[in-house]
């Protein structure tokens, strides 16, 4: 199964997790009341955890690898946008090298924890239209605005993908 890109503190993981799951749990209270009943109750939402594994390919397969650790070594909360799931803020709590690397193959494993600290929101007072600056994709576009990708991709069906985009394009950003 192919997943979309991911991306985290701006750095994208160019080369898909072959692997995804994200965890989004509540909270829930039972408690027993002699010979009566039990009772059940909604606490709150758990973190969402995001987990997977992955490959870098290429040249600079293990500068992939260790630039992404850099960003895990910061332990800094930051956006992370995965196909699936609005973007959230989260940690990179872990990181692991799954293989001795070689020049073009690294294969790592990861764990993604929402920091409860940072809400991210959708943007409801966006304006309808945006025009694309100097480097941007939709992913960039998606963080600034506090839009999910998903939303920016259904308001603009003719992108065939998230970097089908050039400097002075205007998008939808808004159905209203």
């Amino acid at each position: 199964m192919k997943h979309g890109v991911m991306r985290f503190m701006g750095y994208t993981l160019h080369h898909n997790p072959h692997t995804l799951q994200i965890i989004s749990n509540a909270s829930i209270s039972q408690h027993s009341i002699p010979e009566f009943t039990e009772l059940t109750e909604y606490i709150g939402d758990k973190a969402t955890i995001v987990k997977g594994e992955g490959v870098f390919y290429g040249e600079n397969s293990f500068e992939q690898f260790m630039e992404l650790k850099q960003l895990a070594k910061a332990c800094k909360a930051g956006v992370l946008s995965v196909s699936g799931a609005n973007p959230f803020y989260a940690y990179l709590s872990e990181l692991k090298l799954k293989c001795t690397p070689v020049d073009d193959y690294v294969e790592y494993s990861f764990t993604f924890i929402e920091s409860s600290g940072y809400k991210y929101k959708e943007n409801s007072t966006a304006p309808t239209k945006y025009t694309v600056k100097q480097s941007e994709d939709l992913w960039d576009i998606a963080c600034k605005l506090n839009i999910s990708i998903e939303r920016l991709i259904s308001l603009n069906p003719q992108l065939k993908n998230t970097y089908d985009i050039s400097e002075g394009d205007v998008i939808n950003i808004n159905d209203i």
